[in-house]
């Protein structure tokens, strides 16, 4: 017998709830109250991602979308392309 537990910040914590149920060959297999999990992760498993409102950055360069990206999202001093640039090196 195999016995598993979990704990986050001292508290005993279902591992089940954490784990993907939907990898399950046989969801019958599963305890009743976990059956609702396990239609729940086998929906988001199964579900088609829509790229199509993705907007992407534009620009001619990398230099030039990093820019754009940097405006865009960063604030203060995290525009500075100069310093991302050196922590990159």
């Amino acid at each position: 017998m195999v016995t598993m537990q979990l704990y986050k910040n001292g508290n005993l914590v279902d591992p089940f709830q954490l784990m993907d149920l939907s990898v399950i060959n046989n969801p019958t297999t599963l305890p009743q109250t976990y059956q609702v999990k396990y239609d729940i992760d086998l929906r988001i498993r199964s579900a088609v991602i829509d790229f199509s409102e993705v907007k992407f950055m534009e620009g001619n360069s990398v230099r030039e979308r990093r820019l754009k990206f940097l405006d865009t999202v960063a604030a203060g001093v995290y525009k500075d392309i100069v310093l991302w640039e050196g922590a990159a090196e």
